[in-house]
């Protein structure tokens, strides 16, 4: 007798799968059937369609060879979630933004793939094209949706580039003109805070402007605003000098690095170094970048003492002078010199060489005077003469002396001679 045994075994283990909605699975693809006869049966009835499945459930397979062995088989069918992307979505951006296709469906499952016009989207989250975007996704059971997100791009205002400006401390700036933002909504703001009036700013810093189109889209630009310094003068001053001298206007202010302007009631002053007029004299500094800032000198001057011409006098010797009286010095205080050395009041001058006076007032203004002081030496005649005479002689008085080049007069008694060249009278 030949006894032979035939593979009881030959469907191998049971079999699971999942089943996405509205698909179906074919069960005969789960285990090797070749040369066997086979039936599938759900919930004990004969199952007839194993190639197309679309229901869940335990599907049991009985499978007998030639031999007349049969084997059996479970074949579990779950039903998947699935994936539902939902309907196809249409958005909107700006010109000048990226628009995120993921948060279109946040639902999409663990494998995604966009694709613009056929050609796989490199980047998704940040799309900036018009037009229809496809989405492929699944999810781990290999559940799969399609869906399309149509892009519009209206037009963003264009702000252009981000401005630098400056001005002089004490003006004020048109942000709205450095920016014009015509036709749109736009804010202003300073570091976070409102700009109430951005066409007047004061403050140095970054002013941020956010402008708005009707459509809802913006752009931003920036404004770095700069103060720049004025020249730093100081307050208004006064100087009162004497009407003999001059006034220095530039010695008042520092103006070092600056140019500057003299006014006085609006015309200009030529030499702001040496002024004689009184009044209120305006100083414009003006610095390198532009910014000037204004001071005003008020000038006021005390009359001083006029002395005069300086004199000539001269005396002879063993004479004296009073000098104070070449000179209009009453109300004035004096001070006299000689030749540079204090020489108290010369009301008896009788040393020769330059007298100056200088005389002040009540306002301590000052003039000053020369005097060039001679002392002439007197006639050297000689002692007294005597001569005797004959009654038919006469003398020459004119030759006992030595006169000549002085004014000589002759007197006998007090009269004058009329000719001392022939005296023949007695007498002295």
């Amino acid at each position: 007798m030949n006894l032979s045994f035939g593979a009881a075994d030959a469907l191998g283990p049971d079999q699971a799968t999942s089943l996405c909605p509205g698909a179906s699975t074919d069960l005969t693809s789960l285990f090797i059937t070749t040369g066997m006869q086979t039936a599938w049966y759900l919930n004990g009835v004969l199952f007839t369609t194993p190639e197309s499945v679309d229901q869940p459930g335990d599907y049991e397979l009985i499978s007998t060879t030639s031999d007349g062995c049969a084997d059996t088989a479970i074949a579990s069918v779950t039903l998947s979630p699935g994936l539902d992307l939902g309907p196809d979505v249409q958005v909107s951006s700006c010109s000048n933004l990226a628009f995120d296709l993921s948060s279109a469906f946040p639902s999409a499952g663990i494998n995604n793939v966009w694709t613009y016009n056929g050609t796989p989207v490199l980047d998704p989250s940040a799309v900036s094209a018009a037009g229809d975007y496809v989405l492929y996704s699944s999810n781990a059971d290999g559940c799969s949706d399609l869906a399309v997100v149509t892009l519009g791009i209206s037009p963003a205002p264009q702000l252009g580039a981000d401005v630098q400006a400056s001005i002089c401390d004490g003006d004020d700036f048109d942000l709205t003109a450095a920016i014009p933002t015509s036709g749109l909504s736009a804010g202003w703001s300073l570091i976070g805070s409102p700009v109430s009036d951005p066409t007047a700013a004061s403050s140095a810093g970054n002013y941020v402007v956010i402008a708005t189109n009707a459509v809802g889209c913006g752009d931003t630009a920036v404004v770095s605003l700069t103060l720049l310094p004025n020249p730093l003068l100081g307050p208004d001053q006064q100087v009162t000098a004497c009407d003999n001298n001059s006034v220095d206007l530039t010695a008042l202010y520092n103006t070092a690095g600056s140019s500057t302007d003299w006014t006085l009631n609006g015309a200009s002053i030529t030499d702001p170094s040496t002024v004689t007029n009184a009044g209120s004299y305006t100083l414009t500094a003006t610095s390198p970048a532009g910014c000037s800032s204004t001071a005003i000198a008020t000038v006021l001057f005390n009359t001083a003492p006029s002395l005069g011409v300086d004199v000539d006098a001269s005396i002879c010797l063993g004479d004296s002078m009073d000098l104070t009286t070449l000179f209009a010095l009453a109300g004035l205080t004096s001070d006299w010199t000689l030749d540079g050395t204090d020489t108290g009041t010369p009301t008896a001058a009788n040393a020769p060489g330059e007298y100056q006076v200088i005389a002040a007032n009540g306002f301590s203004c000052t003039d000053t005077a020369l005097v060039s002081f001679t002392v002439n030496p007197n006639p050297q005649l000689g002692p007294d003469q005597a001569y005797t005479l004959c009654p038919w002689q006469s003398v020459d008085l004119s030759a006992v002396f030595p006169v000549t080049g002085l004014s000589a007069t002759y007197t006998l008694n007090g009269i004058a001679m009329a000719d001392p060249t022939t005296v023949a009278d007695s007498g002295a």
